[in-house]
């Protein structure tokens, strides 16, 4: 996308960051662990924890359909229901969230759902399961992340994902392959804005698919 020295890189560099990026997962903690950390009675944390598996099982099941499709309107559709994407625009913005107007705030999360979109459709095989398996629950503050196993056929090795939701299922982050991509999508928009001189008009432009307008339709 933008590939000039001093000038932030686009969807392309963030892709390859995905690819090559590693942090070290944390194991998931035990049930009792939970019940401790969310300071509720017995029944009412297990009554929780099996709700986060529940949404995350659905949340999980819809994304391999999407992948079977592999195209970013499919991932789209699952990021619009199942994401809480104001949340997930804020945070990406980090401590430059003062500078997005009110007037462009509904523009911006709408370019973070496509970029999301974009960038699971360009690691779709990622997803091509053949099955998702919820291992556990953990609190993580007032959400869970709750850790599944994806199962795949011909011999391939399984592997992890850890979705972080809130307590009405919506999705606020997601771990593949020992990468949390909210944080590495903020780092990437906070130096998009700090290489574009302190503007927010930066992380549209990061944003946006090969320099589009912030209203650009993914269907490819």
């Amino acid at each position: 996308m933008i590939r000039r020295r001093g000038r932030a890189m686009g969807w392309k560099d963030f892709l390859k960051r995905f690819e090559h990026h590693g942090l070290g997962l944390r194991r998931i903690m035990a049930g009792a662990a939970v019940v401790l950390a969310l300071g509720l009675p017995m029944g009412e944390a297990k009554a929780q924890t099996q709700e986060a598996a529940a949404c995350v099982q659905r949340i999980g099941n819809d994304t391999l359909r999407a992948a079977q499709v592999g195209s970013a309107q499919a991932f789209y559709s699952v990021i619009r229901q199942h994401t809480d994407s104001d949340a997930v625009a804020m945070f990406s913005l980090g401590q430059y969230r003062k500078l997005l107007p009110d007037e462009r705030r509904s523009d911006y999360v709408r370019l973070i759902e496509l970029f999301i979109a974009q960038t699971f459709a360009d690691n779709y095989r990622k997803f091509r399961a053949a099955e998702i398996v919820v291992e556990g629950v953990a609190p993580q503050g007032n959400t869970y992340n709750v850790q599944t196993k994806l199962i795949f056929l011909g011999g391939r090795p399984s592997q992890k994902v850890i979705w972080r939701v809130t307590p009405d299922c919506k999705i606020i982050d997601v771990n593949v392959t020992n990468v949390w991509l909210g944080q590495l999508l903020r780092s990437s928009v906070t130096g998009a804005i700090q290489k574009g001189g302190q503007r927010i008009d930066a992380a549209f432009t990061y944003l946006a698919p090969s320099g589009a307008a912030p209203d650009v339709k993914i269907n490819r």
